[in-house]
């Protein structure tokens, strides 16, 4: 049987459970309790990349152009972070090793070749040395930033041409407006909280959202806006739509939710006059157990060839030869 997924409403409900705070008007879900989620999430991820980094493991294909040498870090990246860099050549991977700026200049040229050597990171773009021909495209391996919790609209229970069925009429902040930002929305997925696509509001009747055919917009918050007519290959029934700013399905499952919840809740203990020692003490607890989760879990080996005529070898006098 499938577990249900939390969303963002969950969170929010057990933060307050443990709060034992009800008032609306100490604690508001949008200025409180939202903003806490989402700092104990950032928290959670930082955390996670030092542990155990393969939830939030993700790559990317980005094609070269010859002569041109830095690129941009994929805009998801966990803290502008890239874990590894490979140029594919056919059905082969060839890594580019990672260079400390001070050490560059000895493989300077000008000359373009069809595997750099290194990159280095430089700010927001990472610097191919040599420079590349731009025949072969890079993998860039990085950590994903998980995308902002947000307050979903409601869950998907009929899909039709162009529509959607929520479980109960949407919140008021949905409009129909072109001209406004929460005439936007995001379709997620049930599972994992990916974002499969942005639509934009045409008119909300009940529980029906209509979605528009010809978007105002074609990019919102660094997405593409897609015609109403994408949800027959882009929606499941049970999925959400959110507002477009982020997510309301938490990509990182128990225990880290867990951890996200107890952070949030001594985060806003501060602000209810609350003995703050006493939820520090009880989130470094939680803390602690997170980092243990992952040690039982089979861990990743180092393979390195001795073959001197292994791929990675000739890779390697290739380079050479192709100054």
């Amino acid at each position: 049987m499938a577990t249900r997924r939390l969303v963002t409403s969950d969170l929010v409900a057990q933060v307050r459970s443990l709060l034992d705070e009800d008032s609306t008007f100490a604690i508001d879900d949008q200025r409180d309790i939202i903003p806490a989620l989402n700092r104990a999430q950032d928290t959670a991820a930082h955390l996670l990349a030092k542990m155990y980094e393969s939830p939030l493991l993700a790559y990317k294909e980005v094609p070269l152009v010859g002569g041109q040498q830095e690129y941009d870090i994929p805009e998801d990246a966990l803290e502008e972070r890239i874990e590894k860099v490979e140029v594919k050549q056919g059905p082969y991977f060839y890594q580019v090793r990672r260079i400390d700026y001070r050490d560059i200049t000895d493989y300077e040229t000008s000359s373009p070749v069809d595997t750099p050597f290194y990159y280095t990171v430089v700010g927001q773009k990472f610097r191919l040395t040599p420079p590349p021909n731009g025949t072969y495209p890079l993998r860039v391996w990085y950590l994903r930033d998980p995308a902002p919790l947000v307050l979903e609209h409601g869950r998907i229970t009929l899909l039709g041409a162009g529509y959607v069925n929520l479980e109960s009429p949407p919140p008021d902040t949905l409009t129909s407006n072109s001209d406004e930002l929460e005439s936007y929305v995001n379709l997620v997925d049930k599972n994992t909280g990916a974002i499969k696509g942005t639509f934009q509001v045409s008119s909300v009747t009940g529980q029906r959202v209509n979605l528009r055919s010809s978007p105002t917009r074609s990019v919102v918050q660094d997405r593409p806006v897609s015609g109403g007519g994408a949800l027959a290959t882009l929606a499941e029934v049970d999925d959400y739509l959110s507002p477009v700013q982020g997510t309301c399905v938490p990509l990182l499952k128990k225990p880290v939710s867990n951890y996200v919840v107890e952070y949030a809740v001594a985060d806003l203990m501060r602000k209810l006059g609350g003995d703050a020692n006493l939820a520090q003490a009880i989130l470094k607890k939680m803390e602690q157990y997170v980092e243990r989760s992952w040690a039982g879990r089979e861990q990743s080996l180092r393979v390195k060839s001795t073959n001197p005529y292994s791929k990675s070898s000739s890779m390697s006098r290739r380079r050479w030869f192709n100054l």
